[in-house]
């Protein structure tokens, strides 16, 4: 039975021109929906009070590092950066989600959304919150 309908297949040739634009235009899109800018940054990761790992970069509201440590893509996340200030150290302590874990030349990255975070003045005595 003839439905009157006929079939059209069309073959795409590979355009490498156009897939490295497309790869260009969908790292301009992700960069759009960062919703702060990072900084490029090594500070050594403490993840639930242990040595860790060292951040790549970090921004008000992520971070990536990398590390020795299996961790598992969407679950929780304590870690503490700390920063030296003339005025002492401080420890940035940070709650948040693991959103991407990438496996390289024996490494694990693990870029995560800060979710809440408290900065602390350290001194040997006791910590004092700077801000919350």
């Amino acid at each position: 039975m003839d439905s009157g309908v006929s079939e059209c297949r069309v073959a795409f040739k590979e355009n490498p021109a156009s897939d490295a634009q497309n790869r260009r235009e969908k790292k301009e899109m992700a960069e759009l929906r960062r919703a702060q800018q990072r900084v490029s940054a090594v500070l050594p990761v403490k993840v639930d009070g242990k040595a860790a790992g060292v951040t790549r970069d970090i921004s008000p509201s992520g971070i990536f590092f990398e590390t020795d440590l299996d961790m598992t893509d969407g679950s929780s996340i304590h870690f503490t950066l700390e920063f030296d200030n003339p005025s002492g150290k401080l420890l940035l302590e940070c709650s948040g989600e693991i959103v991407r874990i990438e496996k390289a030349g024996g490494k694990i990255g693990i870029a995560a959304k800060i979710v809440e975070s408290r900065l602390e003045r350290c001194s040997e005595e006791k910590k004092q919150t700077v801000t919350s």
